[in-house]
């Protein structure tokens, strides 16, 4: 398996970026860790724009909007995103509220819907605290933040999964 100079540079901001610690450890001078920051900003980019009227998400809301971004960056209609595809998508998202971009991981030079969404829904997952498919208010409130009680596992999981 091929890995590209490109996603070696990549993997390595992130891991970087996943290590950084400011000032006064961890949680900084007062303020929150920089991962409750990273996932609430993450949040508010990616998934808070298919909430509807009431400010909840649904998964299935947050399904439809992304199928309908992976359509838009699918310019020749082919139900993958290509290497070109996911080159324009990168740059056009560069400078925007969520710059990380879309990397094809497995080397294939082709993306499917499925690896396209995984980030987003696994952002979803991590905030849908009672795992009902559907972010409250509160729970977007006090997204990145630790869970309280036990742990469950994601809306999404198949039995005897997660946990």
């Amino acid at each position: 398996m091929a890995v590209s100079r490109a996603a070696l540079a990549a993997l390595a901001l992130t891991l970087a970026a996943c290590g950084h610690r400011g000032p006064g450890g961890p949680h900084g001078p007062g303020g929150p860790s920089p991962m409750v920051s990273e996932t609430a900003d993450a949040v508010d980019c990616r998934v808070k724009p298919y909430a509807a009227a009431d400010g909840t998400i649904t998964r299935e809301a947050l399904d439809k909007g992304l199928r309908a971004e992976f359509a838009a960056a699918d310019t020749n209609g082919d139900g993958v995103l290509q290497k070109a595809e996911v080159a324009a998508l990168n740059a056009a998202r560069t400078g925007g509220c969520d710059s990380e971009p879309v990397i094809d991981w497995d080397g294939a030079g082709r993306m499917s819907y499925a690896a396209f969404a995984a980030r987003i829904f696994t952002l979803f997952d991590r905030v849908d605290m009672d795992g009902d498919g559907i972010l409250t208010s509160e729970e977007l409130q006090n997204a990145g933040r630790p869970a309280r009680g036990p742990s469950r596992p994601p809306a999404n999981a198949a039995p005897g999964q997660g946990g």
